[in-house]
């Protein structure tokens, strides 16, 4: 693998974060030989911090407690560091330190993190809480033993994610104590934006004969492990690849991997990484970087499925017989082959001058922008970015890239309102309309509704319901009136409808037989529900009495069982019939005069009706 000959100044770590500069973090960790270990914290603020506000952890071997704890004291100016030193460690090291400390006898297994005491945040960590990495955690082509590891300078906040944050350190030699008691770091405002993001096509030389070659480029500031990916060739518009090369070992930041023919000249040879078929190309064959973690093709040359004939226009030259580099202005790979045909500068058949090197710019310099925003939600607000989740009201601080790819801090003056939730035990008659007017019910039981707020935010009602349904039916049996909803809590009063519905004095029972003939109904009611029957025409006389003297009905009460005495009376006919009115029994022309009747009825009132040839009379049953 070649170096990249650097025209980049500055390079910024291609790690989507939250460049803020807001608190503390972590800016170098020294895990050598022997004691010789230190950590250095950073204060990337333009204001001197309280150190007696934080607190550092460290929870060994996979603990999920921290094992010890330092509580430093004093302020930390802006841009500076605060060291902390094993006591053991060497000279160099404790001529830096600001304190010297237990918590720096960790191991690479161990896990460190820094929390504000008086947020409660945890503004950074080195390692993962809860996991025993075994030896200790690799950090690129490092590790957290045996190394020293700086924070990249582009790196303006600390991360609390172990697995972004692993990306955002820089690999130095066992023992190498250089930079301890000094951090360089990209002031805020004046950061470059993340305008690269992984390995993409810098290089292609279709010459003469079997004079070809690949060149591939790492721009991100990491080494990057080229078993993630694959180079796909596509022959001649096919939509299927024809050759693959899964490429080995790891790509260093800003270098390069050449894939040559084998069979080309000794100048493409002598700068290649790897020969390979899949430079059995020309000019008309497409070519595709995959990244094969995450299932994206990164960039391509030419069009997949598409026979261009002899090859593909690019600029003043072509896919084929010409050496194509990318633009130095292009900071990442293009799958769209319109656009990507524009990235490359053409230069002549075999010309292979700069094989085996690529200069890429820098990213362009950014100038933070700054934003606020009044909003409300419910419950829970998202942030623009979508890293946050809200829950109460306050002014909140959020960062977005904007369209220059540079960060834009967005404050936002946030109220929160709340939905609410609430139980309603109510009772109601016939039926019962729900407080958003959506649904009518008409049964007991347990339901919801839901009304929305001013502010949007739903208000949740769960409405345990007792509908009382009263039954205004009655039921006729001169010259007694009988109401058949006899249900526990009922109350009656029976009224005269011929005297525009007054109370019939005394008249409060479910059955009722006036003194003189007239039309009457009954109001029922149960707890606030009230109803009033239909009104019942009765004339007094229908009854004859004297029939009624002749019988004898034996028990009564009973459990259904009974007897009828009829006496002298021949031939007569007898029903028992329910409070609703309904034929229970029935039997006509009866020739004895004592008759026994079972039934198997529910226990309740049922009415005895006793008819002979010109007379009739009822008599009330009480079944036990």
């Amino acid at each position: 693998m070649k170096k990249v000959i650097i025209t980049i100044l500055t390079m910024s770590i291609a790690i989507l974060v939250n460049a803020q500069c807001s608190d503390l973090f972590f800016s170098e960790y020294i895990e050598g030989s022997s004691s010789n270990k230190a950590i250095e914290v950073y204060n990337p603020t333009s204001t001197s911090v309280d150190l007696a506000d934080y607190v550092i952890y460290r929870a060994n071997n996979g603990s999920t407690t921290p094992t010890d704890s330092l509580f430093p004291q004093g302020t930390l100016a802006p841009q500076e560091v605060f060291v902390i030193a094993n006591p053991s460690a060497i000279a160099s090291i404790l001529a830096e330190a600001d304190t010297t400390h237990t918590l720096t006898f960790y191991n690479g297994d161990d896990a460190l993190w820094i929390q504000n005491r008086v947020s409660g945040d945890t503004l950074d960590i080195i390692g993962e809480i809860g996991v025993d990495p075994g030896s200790g955690w690799v950090v690129g082509t490092g590790a957290t033993s045996n190394f020293t590891l700086i924070r990249d300078a582009a790196i303006q906040d600390g991360n609390t994610v172990w697995s972004s944050a692993v990306l955002e350190w820089v690999v130095y030699p066992i023992d190498m104590v250089d930079s301890l008691g000094m951090h360089t770091g990209t002031l805020c405002g004046t950061t470059s934006g993340p305008c690269y993001t992984d390995m993409f096509f810098s290089e292609y030389i279709e010459g003469s004969s079997s004079n070809k070659a690949l060149e591939l480029y790492n721009p991100t500031p990491n080494t990057i492990d080229l078993t993630d990916y694959v180079v796909y060739r596509n022959n001649n518009g096919s939509m299927v690849p024809t050759d693959s090369l899964f490429p080995q070992g790891t790509l260093g930041a800003n270098t390069v991997f050449v894939i040559a023919n084998p069979s080309a000249n000794a100048g493409i040879l002598a700068q290649g990484d790897t020969t390979h078929t899949i430079t059995f190309y020309n000019g008309d064959d497409a070519l595709w970087i995959k990244k094969i973690s995450t299932g994206d093709t990164l960039d391509i040359i030419g069009e997949i499925g598409v026979d261009p004939g002899a090859s593909w226009v690019v600029g003043t030259g072509a896919t084929g017989n010409f050496t194509l580099i990318r633009n130095i202005d292009v900071h990442e790979g293009n799958t769209i082959w319109t656009i990507a045909a524009t990235e490359w500068d053409v230069y002549t058949i075999d010309m292979i001058d700069s094989l085996g090197f690529h200069s890429m710019s820098p990213c362009p310099s950014c100038n933070t922008t700054y934003a606020t925003i009044a909003d409300t939600a419910c419950d829970i607000y998202n942030s623009p970015s979508g890293f946050y989740n809200w829950t109460s009201s306050g002014t909140y601080n959020d960062t977005i890239l904007n369209s220059a790819l540079c960060d834009s801090i967005i404050q936002i003056d946030l109220v929160i309102y709340n939905s609410s939730t609430d139980t309603i035990y109510t009772t109601a008659c016939d039926f019962y309309v729900s407080p958003s007017g959506n649904y009518t019910w008409y049964s007991d039981g347990v339901y919801s509704d839901t009304i929305p707020t001013i502010h949007g935010c739903d208000s949740v009602f769960l409405i345990v319901l007792d509908v009382i349904s009263i039954d205004t039916t009655v039921i006729s049996m001169p010259p007694t009136l009988y109401a058949a909803d006899t249900s526990a809590g009922n109350t009656y009063q029976w009224l005269d409808c011929n005297m525009a519905y007054a109370e019939v004095s005394g008249a409060t029972s479910y059955d009722f037989t006036p003194f003189v003939s007239g039309s009457f109904a009954v109001e029922i009611t149960n707890g606030s529900c009230v109803d009033t029957s239909s009104c019942y025409q009765i004339i007094v006389g229908q009854i004859d009495s004297g029939l009624l003297n002749e019988i004898e009905v034996y028990p009564n009460p009973s459990k259904g069982d009974f007897n009828i005495n009829f006496g002298e009376i021949s031939n007569p006919a007898v029903r028992i019939i329910g409070t609703d009115g309904k034929v229970l029994f029935e039997q006509k022309s009866i020739t004895k005069q004592v008759l026994n009747i079972h039934t198997e009825l529910e226990p309740g009132i049922y009415f005895l009706e006793i008819k002979d040839q010109n007379r009739f009379a009822v008599i009330k049953l009480l079944f036990e």
